[in-house]
């Protein structure tokens, strides 16, 4: 009776789509964040930079629900620390074991930043961006000249991401008298003895640092076999599937990133083979993020129908590829 209960429970969370809780705001303020970087690098004809501006521009995801001065402090650490993670992986990827540097690499981010998630209270929690962003431009090659691009555009990113998530202010002040405006920045504090000494925050990095490198080499194992070059994909789904607050949580969000992503690869089917380049696709790339950001928070399996295409067509803009192999690779 008790598993009936558990069963009907777990199909009721996967099923479930959460209130809309001003979702259409934040997914305004991340297609913003995306769309006018990388118009402008697709207008300056720079269009292998758009992965350093798209992963700066995930500043906007975090502090959806903070008030002006915390969402500032939280982007603003965000921020620096994805593009410190895009420019330490655009320099890791020069290594000629690059592979090896997105597994290692990638298991000590996912440790590291879930500590500092914890610590600081990120939202969303955990360290699913920062591994993908770090693993991501890792993988791919990179030119030694790309470094300091790499660094000055995802800053760039973020730091408009920051602004733009800051819009709001003025009208918040003007109705409440500038109340909003007291505190401009509240930056979070981290004390590494707290966070350490706390079990579950030890348990959590240990956990997400283990299934990120055991995914990371079953990934590259199986991918050698057919000649995968997107090992990492199976990192990031692994630590999207553990950023679940309990147990059923974690294996919701695992069947949600597992069918989710079968039907994004679907939808990418249909978008990829089109071919939108330029301008094209950053308005096709906008809309994904757009709709992402409508139910990420609601059912993460619908956000995934479109946060796939996205990834893929993100990769493809800066790093054109076959698209059935990509789409098979995504799927395996």
């Amino acid at each position: 009776m008790a598993s009936q209960r558990s069963n009907s429970g777990f199909l009721t969370d996967f099923f479930t789509v959460g209130p809309h809780a001003g979702a259409h705001r934040v997914a305004v303020r991340a297609a913003v964040s995306v769309f006018v970087p990388l118009l402008v690098l697709v207008v300056l004809d720079r269009p292998q930079w758009t992965m350093f501006a798209a992963f700066g521009a995930f500043t906007s995801l975090y502090a959806r629900g903070q008030q002006h001065a915390r969402r500032a402090g939280e982007q603003i650490v965000v921020g620096s620390v994805l593009t410190v993670l895009v420019t330490a992986g655009t320099a890791l990827s020069l290594m000629p074991q690059r592979e090896l540097a997105v597994i290692l690499g990638g298991t000590l981010v996912a440790g590291a930043t879930s500590l500092l998630s914890d610590g600081m209270r990120w939202h969303p929690p955990g360290p699913l961006f920062p591994v993908f962003a770090f693993t991501a431009v890792t993988s791919l090659p990179h030119d030694p000249r790309n470094v300091p691009v790499a660094f000055a555009v995802a800053a760039l990113a973020a730091a408009f991401s920051v602004v733009v998530s800051q819009v709001g202010r003025v009208r918040v002040e003007s109705s409440r008298g500038g109340a909003d405006g007291a505190k401009k920045v509240v930056l979070p504090r981290f004390d590494p003895a707290r966070v350490l000494s706390v079990e579950a925050n030890r348990r959590r990095a240990m956990l997400f640092a283990g299934g990120a490198l055991v995914a990371g080499l079953v990934g590259a194992v199986v991918g050698s076999l057919y000649g995968s070059t997107h090992a990492y994909w199976a990192m990031v789904a692994v630590v999207a599937g553990l950023t679940g607050a309990t147990r059923r949580a974690r294996l919701t969000r695992g069947l949600h990133r597992l069918i989710g992503t079968f039907a994004g690869v679907g939808l990418a089917a249909l978008i990829l083979p089109l071919y939108p380049r330029g301008v094209v696709a950053v308005l096709v790339l906008t809309v994904l993020q757009a709709a992402a950001e409508l139910f990420v928070g609601r059912n993460y399996g619908i956000a995934l129908i479109f946060v796939t295409p996205l990834a893929l067509l993100m990769g493809q803009l800066g790093h054109e590829v076959a698209v059935g192999p990509l789409l098979f690779d995504r799927a395996a």
